[in-house]
């Protein structure tokens, strides 16, 4: 078995991923073309395999990743990858630049408005209907 030696970009990936507020968990010392992390975001889990940008992954590596049954583990090279994988996951696209806040067009302003809500209608029961349409029919 391979000694791991983490890319130099993973600990900015990870601390990104973090301030965003996802989960990460070090899988790097499973060794066996295992991915270096399992990310869990919004309910929901992701593997990463963290790359640096020219580098692909060793064959054990790519054993990993066609015998396993789960989702698809994602090959991340920067924090840009890891906000498209994040995307990916949830479905939606985040609102921020590598943990900035979202720019100020973006932000709907709730100041000085009312939510337009319908006007409630009141409930009839089945009886009430029957009834009422019950007094139409007898007045004619």
């Amino acid at each position: 078995m391979r000694r791991h030696r983490a890319d130099t970009n993973q600990a900015k990936i990870v601390a990104w991923l973090r301030s965003v507020g996802a989960s990460v968990e070090n899988l790097s010392q499973v060794g066996n073309g295992c991915p270096d992390i399992l990310c869990g975001f919004r309910g929901r889990m992701v593997l990463m395999e963290i790359k640096q940008a020219k580098r692909h992954l060793r064959a054990s590596q790519a054993n990993w990743f066609f015998l396993w049954r789960g989702p698809k583990p994602l090959t991340v090279r920067s924090i840009e990858d890891a906000q498209k994988a994040l995307e990916e996951l949830i479905g939606s696209p985040l609102f921020f630049d590598h943990g900035s806040k979202p720019p100020r067009d973006q932000i709907r302003s709730t100041q000085g408005t009312t939510p337009s809500l319908p006007s409630p209608q009141p409930r009839r029961s089945k009886h009430q209907a029957v009834r009422v349409q019950g007094a139409a029919a007898s007045k004619t």
